[in-house]
C-alpha cells in the first residue's frame, strides 16, 4: 500500500539533522528552484539509505500521470504547519483517499475534514499522532474503507451545481 506524501513533508525528515534555516538555504534562490530541488531530493535519498529504508520509500519524482500516481495511494498525508484550503486534500478526499492533514491555525483541513469520519485531523508538530493516525489507517480496514466512502461525498457537497446555488441564494 502506498502512502502519498506531500513534498514538504519529505522535507520535515531533514529537519532533524539540519537547521530550518540552512534547508531554507538550499532553496533560496528561485530562479534555479528545480535545480535546487532536485539537490534537496537527492539529499533526501541519501538520508533515506542511510536509515535504511530500501525499497519502502520511493522518491517518484516529476510526472505528467499525476492522476495515476494519486489513484495509487493509500493514504494522503499533509503536515503542513500553515495552510489554507489545500487543493490537494480535496483532490484525496474527494478520491476517496484517506486522508490525514494537521489541523493549522488558519483552519482549512478543519473545514474540509471532519476528524475520523471523512478523515484525520492531527495538530501540528503531532509526530505521534501522526504515527497513530498512520497505524489506525493501515492497520484498520473496516476505518479506512469508512473514512474513504464519507470523503467521497465532498464531490456532491461541493459541486458546481451546488455551489451555483448558493452563490444564487446570496446576491
Amino acid at each position: 500500500q502506498q502512502v502519498l506524501f506531500r513534498f514538504e513533508v519529505l522535507q520535515k525528515i531533514l529537519q532533524y539533522n539540519t537547521s530550518v534555516l540552512a534547508l531554507m538555504d538550499k532553496i533560496k534562490d528561485p530562479k534555479n528552484y528545480e535545480k535546487n530541488m532536485t539537490e534537496l531530493l537527492n539529499e533526501l535519498q541519501e538520508y533515506s539509505n542511510k536509515l535504511d529504508l530500501g525499497n519502502r520509500v520511493i522518491f517518484k519524482g516529476y510526472t505528467k500521470d499525476v492522476l495515476n500516481c494519486i489513484q495509487k495511494a493509500g493514504i494522503y498525508v499533509s503536515t503542513s504547519n500553515y495552510e489554507g484550503i489545500s487543493n490537494s486534500m480535496i483532490e484525496s478526499l474527494a478520491m476517496g483517499i484517506p486522508t490525514i492533514c494537521t489541523d493549522c491555525p488558519v483552519g482549512g483541513a478543519t473545514m474540509m475534514i471532519k476528524d475520523n469520519e471523512n478523515g484525520i485531523l492531527i495538530p501540528v508538530g503531532g509526530e505521534s499522532e501522526l504515527i497513530e493516525a498512520l497505524e489506525k489507517v493501515a492497520s484498520d480496514s473496516n476505518f479506512a474503507k469508512k473514512i474513504s466512502e464519507n470523503s467521497v461525498k465532498i464531490r456532491k457537497e461541493y459541486s458546481l451545481k451546488n455551489i451555483v446555488n448558493i452563490w444564487e441564494k446570496n446576491i
